[in-house]
């Protein structure tokens, strides 16, 4: 089980992997600036593979160009999101929905799933890059993935803030 240091460890870090996609969305924003589809895609599997980590269902070779490729630490941000959520409730004995969950932990425990599913919205919207025939088609479905990836820091910074003043 998770001690309250190691919930900010593991939030810290799916933040820390959360910045990376982020970096990894605007290196794709470059690429297509420069008009370079190719690039933008293989930045576009960046963000999949750090948000769903190696044993995730997207995590993979999503551009097909032979290397699957993840400068992320192979975990995956929802991968962290779920464990703290269920590390919490395995140690406070609770369940999702118990009514006798203190404020904070159901705050915790929202900014846990509006994470995980602004990583899952993001993921989605990453894969439609990948139908793209240029880069200005690409452009217009990379707004999304960009809208999905701010949704996801806020949650884990929301999250953050309310471990930082909870005592188990």
């Amino acid at each position: 089980m998770l001690a309250e240091q190691e919930w900010q460890d593991a939030l810290a870090t799916a933040n820390a992997q959360a910045a990376l996609a982020v970096n990894h969305y605007d290196f794709l924003q470059g690429s297509l600036d420069a008009d370079d589809l190719a690039m933008a895609l293989v930045h576009t599997e960046h963000v999949i593979n750090k948000l769903d980590g190696e044993d995730g269902l997207l995590f993979g070779d999503s551009n097909r160009d032979g290397k699957t490729q993840n400068p992320g630490d192979g975990v995956g941000v929802r991968v962290y999101l779920t464990d703290v959520g269920d590390q919490l409730l395995d140690l406070l004995g609770l369940t999702a929905d118990d009514v006798n969950a203190t404020d904070d932990v159901k705050a915790l425990l929202t900014a846990i799933e509006g994470g995980q599913g602004a990583a899952s919205e993001s993921a989605d919207s990453a894969i439609q890059l990948f139908s793209a025939d240029n880069a200005d088609e690409a452009g217009l479905m990379a707004d999304a993935l960009g809208q999905g990836l701010a949704e996801l820091q806020a949650s884990i910074t929301a999250a953050m803030d309310t471990v930082a003043g909870l005592q188990p």
